[in-house]
């Protein structure tokens, strides 16, 4: 099994390595919510109809309500397989 990293200043890594990738995780974030091809959902808001790129995968580590996700996508992909 491999190790976890301890808590900020508690016997892990200095709060300044430990926060060292944060800057390039929320640029990754960012590049993928504007990914157009890779993205498996697509929420669409408002009146204008916003189109709003996700990844199943970012919204079940992320989520608080993963199990509605689950049930919603399995819903739409049933849904387009018999539509």
């Amino acid at each position: 099994m491999g190790s976890r990293v301890g808590g900020f200043g508690g016997g892990g890594l200095p709060a300044d390595k430990a926060l060292a990738g944060v800057p390039r995780l929320l640029d990754d974030l960012q590049r993928l919510s504007e990914d157009t091809d890779s993205a498996d959902i697509i929420f669409i808001l408002g009146r204008e109809e916003e189109r709003v790129f996700a990844h199943r995968v970012i919204l079940m580590a992320r989520c608080v309500i993963k199990l509605e996700i689950v049930s919603l996508y399995k819903f739409l992909y049933l849904l387009k397989l018999t539509g």
